[in-house]
Formats: structure tokens, C-alpha cells, sequence
């Protein structure tokens, strides 16, 4: 059984009674994730937030190529993308620009694997257009009393990173407990700059 001490640790401070969660995009796509989940927690709940695929797929390569994992223009990009992604694990996670938007068979997986009751899926459009509609369907989904909600500005933000640790563990074993995921890294610069607050160069 996998040793889950170190994703734990992420939650110790959480106090008593307190709702617990995090944030990984790749959970969605990775085809053992649904069941690797169900496994650790069948109760869990999971929200969903789809994005237009087309905007993901170029958001994704810009991303990649700040962190330096992607030499090549898009059109070259998407047009090698299949054996790309076909080469290994790590390669699929970065170079899965249009695979990643095919979001219909990832769904399935997950329905596949928890009641409906247990899913929830949005879009993003949700979020922006429709704020506080979206949110009390969350609060509701969650099991949390409704209340008054503060409005929240969604800024998109790209913060780089690169994948860190024991890459033999997770790929041989699925022991991910030494590696440090980049959308774990990502969060933790949100949460800074949610609490700190951010600057954009030339606006600020």
C-alpha cells in the first residue's frame, strides 16, 4: 500500500472539523488516477473545472515553454504530439497539449469509478460569468451551509516550475510520495500571492 505520511502532512494544520482538499489538473487526465483515488477514499468528493480545450492546449504549451520543457513552435508541437506523449509517463504529462482537452473518455473514467452524487463539473465560463450562482452550487456539492459570499476576481496568472524528486520511485513503484508536483508548486505561489498579493510587469 502506498505510505500517504508525506501528502498528509499537507493537511496537519487543518483544524478540527475542517473541510480538507487540494488542486491537481493531472488527476483528471492520468488513466489509473480515478481508481488509485477510490481506492485511498471511495467517499470522496471531486469538482471539475473544464476549460475551453482550445485555450488549454495553448495555455499548457506556454507554460512549457517558460519552464524551458518545450523547444518546439505550437503547430510543430501538435503536430508530433502523439509519438511524443507515446515516448513515456513524464513526456505525456508535459507534452499532452490537445490530448488533455479530450475530456468526454476522462469523465467516463471517473463516473466509472465514484456515483454521481460524489462529481461535480464545471467551466470555467461557470466561474466568470456566472460567480455566484457557481459557487453556491460548490457550497452545496460540499455539504457546507449556505451563506453570503464575498465576490472573487479571477486573474489568470503563469507561474513556471519543473517537476522535482524521486522520478525511478513514482514511474517503477507509483510512489509519489518523493516528488514534488509542479501543480503542488504552482498552488503554493498562488496561495502566496492570494495572501501577499502580486504584481504583473508593466501593469503593476
Amino acid at each position: 500500500e502506498p505510505d500517504y505520511g508525506a501528502y498528509h502532512r499537507h493537511f496537519r494544520d487543518a483544524p478540527p472539523g475542517r473541510l480538507r482538499g487540494e488542486s491537481t489538473p493531472a488527476y483528471l487526465y492520468w488513466p489509473t488516477a480515478a481508481g488509485r483515488i477510490r481506492a485511498y477514499h471511495p467517499g470522496m468528493r471531486l469538482i471539475f473545472i473544464l476549460r475551453n480545450p482550445v485555450e488549454r492546449a495553448y495555455s499548457h504549451y506556454v507554460m512549457k515553454r517558460l519552464d524551458g520543457e518545450e523547444p518546439l513552435p505550437f503547430p510543430e508541437a501538435l503536430r508530433r504530439e502523439e509519438a511524443r506523449i507515446a515516448a513515456g509517463a513524464r513526456d505525456r504529462l508535459v507534452y499532452s497539449y490537445i490530448d488533455r482537452g479530450r475530456y468526454a473518455g476522462q469523465i467516463l473514467r471517473f463516473r466509472k469509478a465514484f456515483p454521481e452524487d460524489r462529481l461535480l463539473f464545471l467551466k470555467t465560463e461557470d466561474l466568470r460569468e456566472r460567480h455566484a450562482e457557481t459557487m453556491a452550487r460548490v457550497i452545496s456539492f460540499l455539504g457546507l451551509p449556505p451563506g453570503p459570499l464575498t465576490r472573487h476576481e479571477i486573474v489568470d496568472l503563469n507561474v513556471s516550475t519543473a517537476l522535482r524528486g524521486d522520478f525511478a520511485a513514482a514511474h517503477v513503484d507509483g510512489d509519489q510520495s518523493q516528488v514534488l508536483a509542479t501543480d503542488t508548486q504552482k498552488n503554493t505561489a498562488f496561495a502566496f500571492a492570494k495572501k501577499h498579493g502580486y504584481s504583473i510587469p508593466g501593469l503593476g
